[in-house]
């Protein structure tokens, strides 16, 4: 798990998501699921292993994590 943001509030942090899920499209990433606050994909750079972007909501993190 890695904490990409810290002492985000909750609608800029579904704006980053929305942000990654249109960059991962602009570059063919495979999307497995995107809804608000939530982002599962492949990660083409870690050697193709599920990985998701999401938004803790009690500490205000936005957090990479292996699926």
């Amino acid at each position: 798990m890695k904490v990409l943001m810290s002492g985000v509030p909750r609608k800029t942090a579904y704006e980053i998501i929305s942000g990654f899920y249109a960059g991962f499209l602009a570059m063919n990433y495979p999307v497995i699921e995107y809804r608000e606050g939530l982002l599962r994909f492949v990660d083409i750079d870690e050697g193709f292993t599920r990985s998701r972007i999401r938004y803790d909501g009690t500490g205000q993190r936005i957090i990479l994590e292996e699926d």
